[in-house]
């Protein structure tokens, strides 16, 4: 009786929340920086070489999902443990784009 019921929940559990992150490679490889400026350029470059997305599609996808008819400001590329993303700044809002497969994480209005 309760079989079918347990499938269910643990296969909306792993469905929830789920979103492309950096292979544990890729993670180790961003890991390696011991404080020295040369070493920082470095980190920069293996995560633009690790995005599969490009800042103009990032803009793209933020002015279709979220920013609609406002001016982009900024476009940094940027890492949370596993996750890699653009952080899209306007005027008014801030919108957050996985660098790997191009979905929203986040979109938000600025405070002031």
């Amino acid at each position: 009786m309760y079989k079918p019921l347990w499938l269910a929940l643990l296969i909306c559990g792993s469905l929830w929340g789920r979103q492309a992150e950096l292979t544990d490679l890729q993670y180790a490889a961003l890991l390696r920086y011991d404080g020295r400026m040369g070493l920082q350029v470095g980190k920069r470059q293996k995560m633009r070489s690790f995005a599969e997305i490009s800042p103009s599609k990032a803009e793209e996808i933020a002015e279709k999902v979220c920013m609609k008819g406002e001016e982009i400001d900024s476009i940094r590329l940027m890492r949370e443990r596993k996750l890699l993303y653009y952080r899209l700044g306007s005027k008014d809002k801030i919108a957050k784009i996985n660098a790997l497969d191009g979905a929203l994480i986040q979109c938000r209005r600025r405070e002031r």
